[in-house]
């Protein structure tokens, strides 16, 4: 419980005084800009954990905005909400930072936190996954650019790539979103995804 206060503590740390810095009139989801300060302060909590951290703002308006972890074995989706951060109001424009933590203590467990501009601040936790490869090789890596928000469009901002083998591959996110064929090949593979849309599937 100690720790969980002191990861939120840092959190906020991070997230007080960001500025978005998105002058696009299209809606996008970029990483954070952090300063110094910041930067050491995920450093830290680095230690013990990896931290991602974006900017979003929708421009647009919709009613729902949902952040989410999936799990694939082989190519097969064998956990579709891993972890799942699910936002819902009347039309807005949603626009705020958003945080995942995640965490390998043997096992995976993803911790996502959002604050929106207006204030309003959420957090959710998974339980611990066993679904990965802890022989062979692995990869990982988060979008380095904005990405343009477009409504019920999946945007892939994270993938970790397990294989058996020394060596992986590592493709674009983008790859991985227009290509799911490609994650046959890996014995797991840890996907963070974010959508905004209006209508409920």
């Amino acid at each position: 419980m100690k720790k969980f206060f002191l990861c939120m503590a840092a959190f906020i740390l991070v997230f007080t005084g960001c500025s978005n810095g998105m002058p696009s009139t299209t809606g996008m989801i970029k990483p954070m800009d952090l300063t110094k300060e910041q930067k050491e302060i995920v450093d830290l909590l680095s230690t013990q954990q990896e931290v991602l951290f974006f900017d979003y703002d929708s421009k647009q308006e919709y009613k729902h905005f949902d952040v989410w972890v999936e799990v694939y074995q082989k190519g097969e989706l064998v956990e579709p909400k891993a972890a799942i951060l699910s936002l819902s109001d009347e039309l807005r424009s949603w626009n705020g930072q958003l945080s995942v933590s995640i965490t390998q203590k043997p096992d995976y467990q993803w911790r996502i936190s959002t604050k929106l501009k207006d204030g309003g601040m959420m957090s959710t936790v998974s339980e611990f996954s066993k679904r990965y490869s802890s022989g062979g090789g692995q990869a990982f890596g988060a979008i380095t650019q904005p990405v343009d928000i477009k409504e019920n469009q999946e945007i892939l901002l994270y993938s970790r790539l397990f294989s058996t083998s020394n060596e992986v591959e590592f493709y674009s996110n983008q790859s991985y979103l227009e290509n799911p064929e490609l994650l046959n090949g890996f014995e797991y593979v840890h996907l963070i995804k974010c959508k905004f849309y209006n209508n409920e599937t």
